[in-house]
């Protein structure tokens, strides 16, 4: 199963990462960093999926493929963005991982605007009608 090879792979890459602490921290900075490579290729093929899982779903219940689209874009920057802060937080930059998170949420914001704007016309229909 991918879970296990994932989790060997994770605990093999921190058994490193501290050992190499000590006399090289610039190179565990590096193992962290290619171990979410790595885990990123082996999670990769389950995206199609997902992806495929979303089309069928906006398809069943009449959701435009644009919001869709947006909320699956949000999806992608929350991780990449807590991926992102933890590696600096592993590297001792906290400042910098924060900086990181609050500007993945500025973005989130951002891109979320559409849904939000059609929420709003939603409600002012419904509103409307009663």
């Amino acid at each position: 199963m991918e879970i296990e090879k994932m989790v060997g792979i994770g605990i093999t890459a921190v058994v490193i990462s501290v050992l190499l602490k000590k006399y090289r921290p610039e190179m565990a900075v590096m193992i962290s960093v290619i171990t979410v490579a790595i885990l990123f290729g082996i999670i990769s093929p389950y995206l199609k999926s997902v992806m495929a899982m979303f089309v069928d779903l906006s398809e069943r219940i009449g959701i435009e493929m644009q919001y869709i689209v947006i909320v699956i874009r949000v999806i992608g920057i929350a991780y990449i963005a807590q991926i992102g802060s933890e590696i600096c937080r592993d590297a001792g930059e906290n400042a910098i991982g924060t900086k990181i998170e609050l500007g993945g949420k500025i973005v989130i914001i951002a891109m979320s605007m559409p849904v939000i704007y059609k929420l709003m016309e939603v409600v002012t229909e419904v509103i409307n009608l009663a």
